[in-house]
């Protein structure tokens, strides 16, 4: 393959799926068990890029797969930062009726 070719795809790839950590970690399911949700999609995305190439030895197609994933991991992260950053309006006050409802005792 041209390596102008490998690039194109990668970037039209970190575009197709950039903030998709903050969308998904905002909204999605696994935000119900959440109390923090500022900056939640940031803090997923360093995590993943911290903990990616953990695991032991890879083989087969996953030595492709990982470095690739990784790749567009840290290009999608300044992309999941500024989504982030534009969800706060949503993320702040929700937190704080999350901690709220914490604090509450369930059968006083």
């Amino acid at each position: 393959m041209d390596r102008k070719f490998i690039i194109k795809i990668i970037v039209v790839l970190s575009l197709v799926v950039s903030g998709c950590s903050s969308i998904g970690h905002t909204f999605g399911p696994s935000s119900k068990d959440e109390t923090n949700l500022i900056y939640i999609g940031t803090r997923s995305s360093a995590y993943n890029l911290t903990h990616e190439l953990e695991g032991g030895r890879s083989e087969g197609w996953e030595i492709i797969l990982v470095p690739l994933v990784y790749l567009i991991g840290i290009i999608d992260f300044p992309f999941t930062m500024v989504s982030d950053t534009i969800l706060l309006p949503y993320t702040i006050p929700a937190s704080v009726n999350r901690e709220d409802d914490a604090d509450i005792p369930a059968n006083p």
